[in-house]
């Protein structure tokens, strides 16, 4: 014997699938577990499958790769970035950050947005 699923999807369209009766046992059981009705188990485990998928294909991804590494884009040498990054003069320890902080009078957060206002305007020839 088959079982029957009928759904009514927003209220606008039906849909209907077929299950023999071992798989429309084993819905009803989970959906009893569940505490919800047959359609909005379907429903969920529809719209989770949905989400599932991706929203383009894999061919089309690995186009714009593609083409990406086509491109010549200007950087720096690699070495001389990581030595830069490595240099002790560029890091900035929490120490010397409090201590900047209380040489320019900081005590609220409104006066923090100033002072990096004022320091990025200065930086673009505001």
């Amino acid at each position: 014997m088959m079982g029957t699923i009928s759904i009514l999807i927003g209220m606008s369209k039906r849909l209907q699938v077929i299950l023999d009766d071992k798989e429309m046992r084993d819905v009803q059981r989970t959906v009893k577990r569940q505490q919800m009705t047959v359609s909005e188990w379907v429903r969920q485990a529809l719209r989770a499958a949905h989400h599932q998928v991706p929203m383009t294909d894999a061919k089309k991804k690995l186009d714009v790769v593609r083409t990406a590494t086509r491109h010549d884009f200007s950087t720096g040498d690699i070495d001389q970035m990581l030595r830069d990054s490595l240099n002790q003069q560029d890091k900035i320890f929490p120490q010397s950050l409090l201590a900047e902080l209380r040489q320019q009078g900081l005590r609220t957060p409104k006066e923090s947005v100033t002072i990096v206002r004022k320091d990025r305007d200065d930086r673009e020839g505001y």
